[in-house]
């Protein structure tokens, strides 16, 4: 994991334990005190749905076939699909598009990506 992506607050698994990241934890990793390192936690649909997406289906040939979680803001609106790619639209109809489809696979990656567009943390209901 680069360092870089560490931030107070993001989830992460230490020995085997799902933790949230503080800043003695982030101080002692930095300083290379930690016994094992830390490992990202996948995304997954639980994960998404603790974090207030809500799950859609599409299972016809109108809609088309596949499963979108959506998180919708004030300001913009997050589609996860499952194909692992991310959109993100803005109120005032802009589109962006990540096509990068490994590009958010772990909580802290969509924690850090939410706070960025946010300026909040991303937390579980």
């Amino acid at each position: 994991m680069n360092v870089a992506e560490l931030r107070i607050g993001s989830h992460y698994h230490y020995e085997g334990s799902e933790i949230k990241l503080d800043g003695s934890t982030l101080a002692c990793y930095l300083n290379n005190e930690l016994k094992s390192p830390l490992y990202s936690v996948l995304l997954t649909e639980k994960w998404l749905l603790d974090f207030g997406f809500k799950k859609i289906v599409y299972d016809s040939e109108e809609t088309g076939y596949g499963t979108e979680y959506d998180l919708v803001t004030d300001d913009f609106t997050l589609s996860y699909s499952d194909d692992f790619s991310l959109s993100i639209s803005y109120t005032k109809d802009l589109l962006a598009i990540i096509p990068n489809i490994d590009l958010f696979k772990y909580v802290h990656q969509l924690q850090n990506l939410y706070f960025s567009l946010k300026g909040e943390e991303l937390i579980k209901n």
